[in-house]
């Protein structure tokens, strides 16, 4: 095999290039693969994948915000890298690929399949509902099986294969067009055939690089779950590892059909979710590398879910005034209107019908998302991990007033107890429907001002603000009981959970808070409510009545959070708390 120690590791000004000690070294590795460079990878049996050779080379990796503006920190530098020879699949794994392992090793299938089989007319489409160990362990059937080392790409190795040598910035060019891959602009909605799209084929003729379905690497996202791995990209650093603990993210590709132009870009690395994530999107592609042996045995973690321990917090005794705590508006009891009715609003999901009167007993929600200042003093005071973009213990300077994001659901939680345990008041996450009529009030109103819509009112897509502002910038956005920032600025994490399908939740209409849905010991796969929308979400996504899932482990840059008091709190009608 390749000696791997003969790669000579040089970093110049913030470029990192791979520097092989002779070329006959790589070809060696691929003798010993029993492969031969060429376009195509002889395959010995029917359900092997198609295999591309891509040559040996250095490439543009990462992104350079001069070119693409929708670059994000986590891909900066742009930097040359050297990989060796590899092939990688042409497309993802397909259902009827998955089926003979599953048939051939009784490995347990994705959860909507029946009896062993995916859903008719659909064998021809990407594997989805596999969680990266689900991956690794088809990998490793396929490898002994063929004799031949399948696994899981690196990210470098994707992104290669992705973009070619060139730094692109989709799989055919530095311009943008739905028509060549299965995004959220083209509102399938599903997954499509793999390799629907021949025009939207990367230098190499991979299919399916852009959209579809995201893929998993075998690159971890980070050295834990909140420091990322940062470019430029080292694989001698541990991002490589296959022995991390599973609560350790790893990263995913490609975008997927529910996901926008900026996802499905090349460089895009989605590293924030738990390698156990089974989800409707998440699917996979195979390589065959002059680093992987097979004498190496993989270790291979239980596909069983631990959900994080919420821990109880002991009491704290912090100084008066010292703890800035979220400012609480009164909900009074009484009757609401929830959910869409789609004769009323056209931009209505099939999630929100039929919409319905729901009684809520009198409680507190607070006026804005909590802001940074405000977690900074539990950060501080507990000593719980702060979100992964700040520094010391402190948020981003400037962003004191802004709403806090990088969060998990767990994460707010935890605020929860400790703010509750500092107070002597039973702060928690709202439910959705508490969420939902502090945000329209009674009367079943579109937006937190009304019906119509008015860009002026809240920090969405349509402003172009591209970030957070602060919590309260929008005051003619209010809800009806004086509540800011309900649509756009941050999505909010609430308590109710929305079930194990991205797509599709399993908590319907009309809402029943006695239906389960309540829960808070539900298993970690099960994903959460979020509401409200973000500054990247269109009015569509901003209306009260939308409801998006949101795994409870995962933390977004999009994603924050704001507390409810409930109704066994001894308060007087009106505000408490504020000040900052």
């Amino acid at each position: 095999m390749v000696d791997e120690k003969a790669l000579e590791v040089k970093k110049i000004e913030g470029i990192v290039r791979y520097q092989p000690e002779a070329e006959k070294l790589i070809q060696k590795g691929l003798k010993e693969l029993q492969l031969q460079p060429s376009t195509v990878m002889e395959r010995s049996y029917p359900f092997e994948p198609e295999m591309i050779f891509i040559p040996a080379g250095e490439f543009l990796m990462g992104s350079d915000p001069s070119v693409d503006k929708d670059a994000q920190d986590i891909e900066q530098p742009q930097h040359i890298l050297y990989l060796p020879d590899y092939y990688l699949a042409k497309t993802p794994v397909t259902n009827a690929q998955y089926e003979t392992f599953v048939q051939v090793t009784g490995y347990a299938p994705p959860r909507h399949w029946k009896g062993g089989k995916p859903p008719r007319g659909k064998e021809d489409h990407p594997v989805v509902h596999v969680s990266w160990h689900d991956a690794v362990a088809y990998c490793d059937w396929l490898a002994k099986v063929t004799g031949k080392p399948y696994f899981l790409p690196s990210e470098a190795e994707w992104e290669k294969g992705a973009r070619g040598s060139d730094g692109r910035i989709y799989p055919w060019g530095n311009q943008w067009d739905a028509e060549r891959c299965n995004s959220r602009e083209g509102s399938k909605n599903d997954t499509t055939p793999v390799g629907a799209y021949p025009k939207g084929a990367s230098p190499y003729g991979l299919l399916d690089m852009a959209g579809n379905v995201w893929e998993w690497t075998r690159s971890l996202g980070g050295k834990s779950r909140r420091r990322p791995f940062r470019y430029p990209y080292d694989p001698a650093d541990g991002r490589e590892a296959l022995d991390a603990p599973s609560i350790i993210f790893r990263v995913l590709r490609g975008g997927a059909f529910y996901y926008d132009r900026r996802y499905v870009r090349c460089a895009y690395r989605f590293w924030s979710h738990p390698p156990s994530s089974m989800l409707g999107e998440y699917g996979f592609r195979v390589v065959v590398a002059p680093g992987l042996s097979l004498s190496v045995e993989r270790e291979k973690k239980s596909a069983v879910v631990r959900k994080p321990e919420l821990v109880r917090l002991p009491r704290q005794s912090p100084p008066p005034g010292a703890v800035p705590k979220p400012e609480m508006i009164f909900i009074p009891a009484g009757e609401f209107l929830m959910g869409s009715d789609p004769g009323k609003d056209k931009g209505a999901f099939d999630n929100e019908p039929p919409q319905h009167t729901l009684y809520l007993p009198e409680y507190y929600l607070a006026k804005t998302p909590v802001t940074n200042a405000q977690y900074a003093a539990f950060v501080q005071a507990t000593g719980h991990d702060q979100p992964h973009h700040w520094a010391g213990g402190k948020p981003p300077r400037g962003k004191e007033s802004h709403p806090v994001v990088y969060v998990s659901w767990y994460d707010a939680m935890a605020y929860c107890r400790w703010l509750s345990e500092i107070t002597g008041r039973p702060y928690r996450l709202p439910s959705e429907a508490e969420w939902e009529k502090g945000a329209r009030g009674s009367d079943g109103r579109i937006y937190p001002w009304g019906n119509q819509w008015a860009v002026e009112r809240c920090n969405s897509e349509e402003g172009d603000k591209e970030d957070t502002t602060p919590v309260g910038a929008y005051p003619e956005g209010a809800s009806p009981y004086g509540l800011l920032d309900m649509a756009g600025n941050v999505w909010e994490w609430t308590r109710s959970l929305w079930g194990e399908d991205l797509l599709w939740p399993s908590f319907r209409y009309p809402y029943d808070p006695a239906d389960g849905r309540e829960e808070l010991d539900a298993p970690s796969v099960v994903l959460r409510v979020i509401r409200g929308g973000a500054f990247r979400s269109n009015r569509r996504s901003v209306r009260c009545a939308c409801r998006y899932p949101g795994n409870p482990g995962s933390f977004y840059g999009l994603v924050g959070f704001r507390v409810v008091v409930a109704p066994d709190s001894p308060l007087d009608s009106g505000t408490f708390g504020g000040g900052h």
